[in-house]
This record gives structure tokens, C-alpha cells and sequence, in this order.
């Protein structure tokens, strides 16, 4: 996981044998915490919380740290404080994912390194079996002035400290991770709104 996981887990990564990228696929969902789902509508002038959510493809998965893009609302719109963006590690050494790796970067309009992970092979932590799900961490919004549209955040692991890896702590390739984004209607016309999709798959 470039300089996230690479100098902190190498002893684990030595125990299990490295074996380099894998192959291997896994989900990153943005899902609105109001709604449970991608979309949200006409949000006004609020506080909004966006969860970001990790679902383990075939092989499982050990963690991730990934970047939510809200260019398209603009960075004034983030809530920047001791409460947002937060990481959300599990709880306790038998938990999924219970290391936080870093705090959240903000960069311009991008937050970087939402992580939760754990050291399998160490015995912190269990991971992700397949179709598993964990929150990696939210961010927050006070979405106020926004002209009447629909606006796309996206997400992606694109920082510099960014990966996404299988249950044998691989980094798996980021074309065969699906990052999807999440949508917000600002009082947009129901023939002109994304269509709803992609519900909140955490257990």
C-alpha cells in the first residue's frame, strides 16, 4: 500500500510471504449516512455525513486507505474539525480492521487516506472475508449555497499513501477495485437526478 503499508506492516508481510499485487477485486462505496444509500436529495443548507465503506472482493481483504474527490461542491463546503474526516477502525484485536494507520490528509478539495487496516498475520485484527463489509472512515459536509444541481463526489486511491489490499495484505491493482462515487441533488428535477443505486452494504 505505497508508504502507508509498506514500512508498517513489513514484518507481517514477511511472516506471510509477499507475493506482490494481486489480482483480486474489491468495492469502495460512498453512501450518505441520512439516506443508507448513494444519493441524497435536497439537503439544504446542513450538516451531511458521507460514509466510506470497503467491501472485500473473492480473496478478502486486510484494509484500505482511499481518497474522496469533492471538487465538483468545492472545498469550502468540508467541515473541518476534530470530529471530520475521522478514520473508523474496529474495536479490539479480534475485531475486522482495528489499526488507523494515519489521520485523514486534506489536500485542496480531496481528503486522502481514509485507512483502516489490521496486522493479520500478527494477530491484530481478523480482516474481511469475502463480501465483507467495514466502514474505513466519514466525511462531513455543510452544504450551504449550492446552486441547483446535481454534484458527484468520487472516490479513488490516488494519494500518495492510498492502496487497497487483498486478505493475503497484497496491494491489489486499482483497475480491479471499483471505486463508485455518491451523488447530491440540490433541489434538481426528478427526470435530471442519478438514478438510485448502491445501498449501504456494511455489516
Amino acid at each position: 500500500m505505497q508508504r502507508l503499508i509498506a514500512a508498517a506492516v513489513a514484518g507481517a508481510m514477511a511472516l506471510a510471504g509477499f507475493a506482490g499485487a494481486a489480482y483480486s477485486s474489491a468495492t469502495i462505496d460512498l453512501i450518505w449516512d441520512a439516506t443508507g444509500t448513494n444519493v441524497i436529495d435536497d439537503a439544504g443548507p446542513k450538516t451531511i455525513q458521507l460514509n466510506v465503506i470497503l467491501t472485500a472482493g473473492p480473496n478478502g481483504s486486510q484494509g484500505a486507505g482511499v481518497s474522496v474527490d469533492f471538487r465538483s461542491i468545492g472545498e469550502s463546503f468540508l467541515v473541518v474539525g476534530l470530529d471530520t474526516p475521522l478514520n473508523t477502525p474496529s474495536e479490539g484485536s479480534d475485531s475486522v480492521l482495528p489499526i488507523e494507520m494515519d489521520f485523514p490528509q486534506i489536500r485542496g478539495s480531496r481528503v486522502e487516506l481514509i485507512n483502516s487496516v489490521c496486522f493479520c498475520d500478527l494477530g491484530i485484527g481478523t480482516g474481511l472475508e469475502a463480501g465483507q463489509s467495514h466502514q474505513l472512515g466519514y466525511v462531513t459536509f455543510n452544504i450551504t449555497l449550492l446552486e441547483r444541481d446535481t454534484y458527484e463526489i468520487t472516490s479513488d486511491a490516488d494519494g500518495p499513501s492510498d492502496g487497497v489490499l487483498d486478505g493475503d495484505a497484497n496491494e491489489i491493482l486499482p483497475e480491479d477495485v471499483t471505486f463508485n462515487s455518491a451523488f447530491l441533488d440540490i433541489n434538481t428535477p426528478l427526470d435530471k437526478r442519478h438514478p438510485r443505486g448502491i445501498r449501504n452494504r456494511r455489516r
